[in-house]
């Protein structure tokens, strides 16, 4: 299986980030997931090894990135914390809402405008007690 490392495809500009509100809408409306081919080809490699994937805006990544979370929500019986980075705010909105539908998970989303820069560890240690 060939996997693709072109660095190139990492650097997307600000509206190729914000269009990508698109996918994450029509995965919203949509609480069934029938994944396609190549994500569940992703997805076997993402589970056994560090992965980046590069596909196009419309291409699922979110969806992958879901099914990742699910399997590591299921082989591990106790509390773990996973964190899923956005490069923006409205993007954080996003994937929280997609990773809170399809998942059975207790969901947080943190960003810059909630003051999360200036939480103490007991903060951070009362929202992860709140969260899966």
């Amino acid at each position: 299986m060939a996997i693709s490392t072109d660095i190139t495809g990492l650097k997307r500009s600000f509206e190729e980030m914000e269009s990508s509100k698109l996918e994450i809408d029509d995965q919203i409306s949509s609480s069934e997931f029938c994944p396609r081919s190549y994500q569940k080809e992703l997805f076997e490699v993402a589970r056994k090894q560090n992965t980046i994937a590069v596909l196009p805006t419309g291409a699922g990544k979110t969806m992958i990135a879901v099914m990742l979370i699910k399997q590591v929500a299921i082989e591990c019986n106790q509390k773990k914390l996973i964190i899923f980075l956005a490069p923006t705010v409205s993007l954080v909105h996003q994937q929280y809402e997609v990773i809170k539908k399809h998942t059975n998970l207790k969901v947080g989303k943190y960003f810059g405008a909630l003051g999360v820069d200036d939480w103490d560890l007991k903060c951070w240690n009362k929202e992860t007690e709140e969260h899966d």
